[in-house]
């Protein structure tokens, strides 16, 4: 469902975040449970987006400071790890969660056939 929402965030006219991973791991059950979700939380996909740009800034400033490891926990669908390969130079990135939960991840990426990864466009 988050995964939903950065898709959604990223595909407005003006994006407020850049996730271009966000709709294939959303799947199409995501955004089913998105849509249930608004009727209850209707501003839940800008939190979202919001929070999404704000950790990417935090995570490119720190990367350019020459920070190393980057720790995502309870990483879920977060995708911040494929969208900043092009930055992390040396740096580390580690993806912590459930087993189950990054099995499936995988999963759905896999079935995405991410194999040619795009490109955040300007931003991350």
């Amino acid at each position: 469902m988050v995964a939903a929402y950065r898709a959604r965030a990223t595909e407005r006219p003006t994006p407020v975040c850049n996730d271009p991973f966000a709709r294939p791991l959303a799947g199409p059950g995501g955004f089913e449970d998105a849509a249930r979700y608004d009727e209850g939380a209707p501003y839940i996909e800008l939190f979202v987006a919001l929070r999404t740009a704000f950790f990417d800034r935090a995570a490119k400033c720190l990367l350019e400071r020459g920070f190393s490891q980057v720790v995502v926990l309870g990483a879920g669908f977060d995708s911040r790890a494929m969208r900043f390969d092009h930055r992390l130079g040396n740096a580390r990135v580690f993806e912590v969660d459930l087993p189950d939960v990054l099995a499936v991840k995988r999963k759905h990426l896999a079935a995405a056939d991410l194999s040619r990864r795009p490109r955040p466009a300007g931003r991350a």
